[in-house]
């Protein structure tokens, strides 16, 4: 599959649990159709045929959809997002394969890395679908130092931390400017369904972010052995503070 043209191409690297998938629902619907989203590609790969599902609008399709006559030729939004992505293995020839391989005529191409603090994060890992009950606090410091830019991977990345994206608006209006979509858009306050939606509200497609306190997860864990590993780690406990600043690490009481 190539397209004969593309206005916008985003390429996202996030953990799992990270919110990522309500940014990018947020990302993609700020734009007029046509969009197309790849989920959950494998790196190095074109990613019409690396992907393990998609959508094209609003509409959600098995990877064996592939071969069906059902993509536009031209895209406002395409993107494609790799999860859990180790960072040092980021190589700039091989992402521009990548695009090339599915399209050569684009006009922004936008890279960009999620993060989330580590205690929420840790949450809905803990609480989440799959069987692994804690991040890796490794690949956590690498986002981090990537959205700190103290040893940063990939060059001119854009990076969006959801805590900070879901609770201030000068915030999502400074990433609505540098990621080319809609002031304002109103996505962010509605849970995404994808990626098997909140660990705390499944089902709840249309719940309302701001009533689901998604930054105060943590208390969920209090006394866990997977809190007490983010607390004991003074490089994460280093880097969160850096990133979220004083005030919000003394509301982080063990």
């Amino acid at each position: 599959m190539k397209y004969d043209y593309v206005k916008n191409i985003y390429v996202v690297f996030a953990m799992k649990r990270s919110g990522h998938h309500g940014i990018m629902d947020w990302i993609r619907f700020s734009h007029e159709n046509d969009t197309v989203f790849y989920n959950d590609c494998k790196y190095g790969e074109n990613p019409h045929d690396g992907c393990y599902n998609f959508w094209v609008n609003d509409k959600v399709y098995k990877r064996t959809a592939l071969e069906n006559d059902i993509f536009p030729k031209e895209a406002n939004c395409l993107m494609w997002n790799y999860e859990d992505f180790d960072l040092d293995l980021y190589d700039e020839e091989t992402t521009k394969k990548m695009i090339n391989s599915i399209t050569k005529n684009y006009d922004n191409l936008f890279l960009i890395t999620i993060s989330r603090d580590p205690f929420n994060q840790q949450a809905s890992m803990y609480f989440g679908t799959d069987k692994r009950r804690g991040i890796d606090l490794d690949l956590w410091k690498k986002y981090a130092r990537e959205h700190l830019k103290t040893d940063s991977k990939i060059p001119d990345s854009i990076n969006i931390d959801y805590s900070l994206w879901i609770k201030d608006e000068k915030k999502r209006t400074l990433y609505n400017k540098i990621c080319g979509t809609k002031p304002f858009f109103p996505l962010y306050k509605i849970v995404s369904p994808h990626g098997d939606g909140s660990s705390f509200h499944r089902g709840e497609v249309n719940a309302r972010i701001a009533t689901l306190n998604a930054n105060n997860r943590w208390k969920k864990i209090l006394g866990t052995k997977e809190f007490e590993l983010v607390c004991d780690d003074k490089e994460v406990m280093e880097l969160a503070r850096e990133m979220y600043g004083e005030n919000y690490m003394n509301k982080i009481k063990r």
